[in-house]
This record gives structure tokens, C-alpha cells and sequence, in this order.
């Protein structure tokens, strides 16, 4: 394998200016293009979950949501009915399964 040299028409100034701008999150998508168009790579950006992956998010959501219905359909029910403790997690587990198979919009407000 030959070895690869790369031009890059950039001053040592400009790339202190990009790394700077990079440090404070003020570069643009714009810049960073540029600069991978002088690497000759494509730039690319995304989102990384915090909770491991996309479905331990949802299934978190899903389970907040839940039990804000439950609350809420707890709090709107007038009758003396008294669930045991046991009968709200089903509910809450009900519901966020529920939640988790339709992606409902509200989950993500």
C-alpha cells in the first residue's frame, strides 16, 4: 500500500481558528464541510443517545408518559375505587407498552 499525501490549503492559523471554534461549539456545519472537502471526507453529525441506545429512550418516555396518564386518569375518576399499588404498575406497564408499539406523538412532547 503507497503511502497518501494530503494538501490542505489552510493556514496554521485557520486551523487554530476552526479548533477554537470547535472548543466553544460556534463553527458551522458549513466550516466543518469545508474542511472535510480539504480531507477529502464527507462531514457527518449526529445525535448519540445518553440512555445507551434509541429504545431505552423510548422505553423511559414511554414509562414517564404512563404514569402521568395514570395520574391523571387516577385524579378524574370520581368513584370510591381504590387500585392496589400491584394494579397501578400494571396499568403504568399496560400503558407504556402500549406507548412503545405506537410511538405516539406526545411522547416526545
Amino acid at each position: 500500500m503507497r503511502p497518501v499525501i494530503i494538501i490542505i490549503k489552510i493556514t496554521i492559523q485557520g486551523v487554530q481558528d476552526i479548533e477554537k471554534r470547535e472548543l466553544s461549539g460556534s463553527i458551522s456545519i458549513k466550516s466543518m464541510k469545508k474542511v472535510g472537502k480539504a480531507l477529502d471526507m464527507k462531514f457527518v453529525y449526529g445525535f448519540v443517545s445518553n440512555h445507551h441506545s434509541l429504545e431505552k429512550f423510548i422505553e423511559l418516555k414511554a414509562r414517564e408518559l404512563a404514569e402521568k396518564m395514570v395520574v391523571k386518569k387516577s385524579n378524574a375518576i370520581t368513584e370510591n375505587i381504590v387500585m392496589s399499588a400491584d394494579e397501578v404498575q400494571q396499568e403504568i406497564e399496560d400503558i407504556a407498552r402500549e406507548i412503545r408499539r405506537e410511538i405516539p406523538k406526545s411522547l416526545w412532547d
